[in-house]
């Protein structure tokens, strides 16, 4: 969704300013990022839920229990659907591919990402 591509964005490249759109191919393909990103960084990516936005998941009536980022997704189709965070809670696994001249690695996590670890 374009809510997910903006976060991605905005969290590669946070002095860039970019606003949320609706349209999602209004997006630029790409930004530079401001620093080189890790492993760790893209792992945080996969387990954030808006913190500190207008869209925090933990946050309002739409905040899961507890203020749990964990809310149901969806909705009935007259009324739209609510948009999820980066992550759901239903992912059974994640992985991400991290390449380089010498080596090759692929983190795995067991989970969703915001509950799980990588190894």
């Amino acid at each position: 969704s374009s809510l997910r591509r903006w976060r991605i964005l905005s969290l590669a490249a946070p002095s860039s300013g970019l606003q949320v759109m609706l349209d999602q191919r209004e997006y630029p393909f790409s930004l530079k990022v401001e620093s080189p990103l890790s492993h760790r960084d893209i792992m945080a990516f996969m387990k954030d839920h808006y913190a500190g936005t207008e869209f925090d998941m933990t946050q309002g009536v739409l905040a899961g229990p507890y203020s749990s980022p964990f809310r149901v997704n969806g909705g009935p189709k007259p009324m739209g659907a609510v948009p999820r965070g980066i992550f759901s809670f239903v992912t059974a696994y994640s992985t991400i591919t991290q390449t380089g001249p010498s080596k090759s690695v692929l983190w795995y996590a067991p989970d969703a990402p915001a509950t799980s670890v990588y190894f």
